[in-house]
């Protein structure tokens, strides 16, 4: 009897926390746990690297204020935070604030600011960043992820926010904070449109972003392999089952074989790859930084060559060209580096190349760059 309340009382529990999670689970996802749209937030108080303490709303511009929330362990707060300047430099003078809240420290100690500080000023960050003593402010936005975008009203009210920091966050967070002051986006003309590929089915693309997130852990610093990541190839194996016509599992895996050199299942990919005859223009340009990256240039120009016949102006193209002909020995590559900047390369490239010539930096380290810049277009560069 006394089991059978007690697996009722479990069913009534189960019930209830249903019934208070469930409009959140069929509405639309967010990128906060514990708010919404629309919800005003209170005036936290915010610890600076002096030592310092301001208010939240003094950050704010005439319209609103971004907040970055950050941490140094995390792969891709230091793009989020370096895209930052863009938005600074674009939206400051007409009404949003820029804030950065570092989210590593649960007790702020004289070593924990150090740290922190050390960290931000060697980025060149035009905007002020703050330490959010006890991850407050953290726990109480229910941030899911790190790093975390979240725009605020001037009353600090929830207008928008976006997780993480992924390959589309550059536009949709843009677009977020040009809806917010009423911007129009400008038309994009049609050679830009060209490498949207076809969306993965299945939440296929989930399970590849786990695989490439946890890909970036098991790379070294130095860009190698020691082993097969197994929990990583069981990721991009479950996002090749939930949908076999997505190219960027068999791009991964055979990059992954690469580098640990267990080159039997490394071509045995290549083989899957060629088995389906990828022809979009994006699928054919990733495969051809893949090629590249593992040394097989004259597959990488076979596919190079008819994206440049297709699309010439596109600057990840440019680059994949400069690379190439980089490796082939020819000269002149580095104009070509310089071309695609020009033509608007959307990956950073401070202190990785020479706007003004084209040129690899560090000298010494053009070989780690050039692998560096390729990684990064495809997304699974280490730093």
């Amino acid at each position: 009897m006394e089991r059978l309340m007690r697996i009722k009382a479990f069913v009534l529990l189960l019930l209830f926390v249903f019934s208070v999670t469930a409009p959140r689970l069929r509405g639309e996802a967010f990128a906060l746990r514990t708010l919404s749209k629309g919800d005003r937030v209170r005036d936290y108080d915010l610890t600076m690297l002096d030592g310092s303490v301001k208010k939240l709303s003094s950050f704010s511009g005439e319209k609103g204020l971004l907040v970055f929330f950050w941490a140094s362990w995390a792969f891709r707060s230091k793009d989020l935070l370096e895209y930052g300047k863009t938005l600074h430099e674009k939206y400051a003078p007409k009404g949003v604030g820029v804030v950065a809240v570092n989210v590593e420290h649960q007790e702020v100690t004289a070593e924990a600011l150090e740290s922190v500080r050390n960290y931000y000023e060697a980025l060149s960050l035009p905007f002020p960043t703050a330490v959010d003593s006890g991850l407050v402010m953290f726990d109480e936005f229910g941030v899911v992820a790190t790093p975390t975008t979240v725009l605020l009203s001037k009353d600090l009210t929830v207008v928008d926010a976006f997780p993480g920091f992924p390959s589309v966050a550059r536009e949709k967070i843009e677009k977020m904070v040009m809806d917010f002051l009423g911007i129009e986006e400008e038309k994009k003309p049609e050679k830009v449109q060209y490498l949207l590929a076809k969306k993965p089915k299945n939440r296929a693309l989930l399970y590849y972003n786990l695989g490439r997130t946890l890909y970036r852990r098991y790379v070294s610093q130095k860009d190698e392999l020691k082993r097969v990541p197994k929990r990583v190839i069981e990721k991009l194996d479950e996002a090749q089952k939930r949908d076999p016509d997505f190219y960027g599992p068999y791009m991964l895996k055979a990059i992954i074989y690469h580098k640990a050199k267990v080159f039997d299942e490394r071509d045995r990919v290549l083989a899957q790859i060629e088995e389906k005859k990828f022809s979009e223009h994006v699928e054919r340009r990733d495969l051809a930084f893949m090629y590249y990256l593992m040394g097989m240039t004259e597959k990488a120009r076979e596919l190079a060559g008819g994206l440049l016949k297709e699309i010439p102006d596109e600057p990840t193209v440019i680059l994949l060209d400069a690379l190439l002909a980089r490796a082939e020995g020819k000269e002149g590559w580095q104009e070509r580096v310089k071309e695609s900047l020009e033509k608007g390369l959307s990956i950073p490239v401070e202190g990785k190349v020479d706007p003004e010539t084209g040129t690899l930096l560090p000298q010494g380290e053009e070989e780690r760059t050039a692998t560096y810049l390729a990684e990064k277009v495809l997304g699974i560069a280490k730093r």
